[in-house]
């Protein structure tokens, strides 16, 4: 009775997880105004778990690969030819962050939830990669505190922390280059401020914004982790 207890209480956290994405991304994705808050608290289906725990960084970029080859949507999605500003991979040797990036489009009702626990999604009709981007450029992605996910690295999954500093040097893939972007913020919001944090509805070309959840001790996630970079010049 104890183990079923315990399977139940890990899947309510996993869909509070998912619920905390999904509150970030409809706010910061409603072109040209912000939605109402009562539009913002979906219920979510539960995600598959993931495959796969903490490895090392070579076996988790074997497991993303084949997660892209062994699922049609997104291996029709990889199929298609990249534009030259389309983010492919993010990565960052510091945080041990390796990452396959797929383009994604919100739904009619700007509920996002990223399909895989281990591909980090690009909404494409916003910022690119690059100088030319005329928008800040959005990377959504799972964390889970009881196995592998995309954006775990960002986080001390244990202690519920951000293991992002500022200063820190991510780098986004594409098929003409690499853009490397420094950390110039860690955020904490609380789903229920959300939009009260104006910095993260501007449209600021040369902008990276990572969004992932804050789970701590299966007790579910009303926060979101939002890491900000700048692309640096000359990249």
């Amino acid at each position: 009775m104890a183990k079923r207890w315990l399977r139940i209480g890990l899947l309510g956290a996993l869909l509070a997880c998912l619920a905390g994405i999904a509150l970030v991304l409809s706010q910061i994705f409603a072109p040209g105004s912000l939605p109402a808050v009562g539009a913002l608290l979906p219920m979510l289906p539960a995600a598959s778990a993931p495959a796969t725990s903490a490895k090392p960084l070579a076996d988790q970029v074997s497991v993303l690969d084949s997660a892209v080859a062994n699922n049609t949507q997104e291996q029709q999605f990889a199929q298609q030819p990249p534009r030259p500003d389309q983010p492919l991979r993010v990565l960052s040797t510091e945080l041990g962050l390796n990452v396959p990036i797929l383009p994604s489009r919100l739904p009619a009702d700007r509920r996002f939830n990223p399909p895989s626990n281990v591909l980090a999604y690009w909404l494409d009709e916003y910022g690119s990669a690059g100088p030319a981007a005329k928008n800040t450029l959005y990377l959504a992605a799972h964390s889970w505190n009881d196995g592998y996910a995309a954006f775990n690295p960002l986080m001390n999954i244990a202690a519920g922390t951000a293991r992002v500093r500022i200063g820190q040097q991510l780098t986004i893939l594409t098929s003409t280059g690499n853009y490397r972007y420094r950390v110039t913020q860690v955020a904490d919001y609380r789903k229920s401020s959300i939009t009260s944090e104006k910095e993260l509805w501007k449209a600021i070309p040369g902008r990276l914004v990572l969004v992932t959840c804050f789970q701590l001790n299966d007790a579910g996630a009303n926060r979101n982790l939002v890491i900000y970079a700048q692309l640096e010049k000359g990249t």
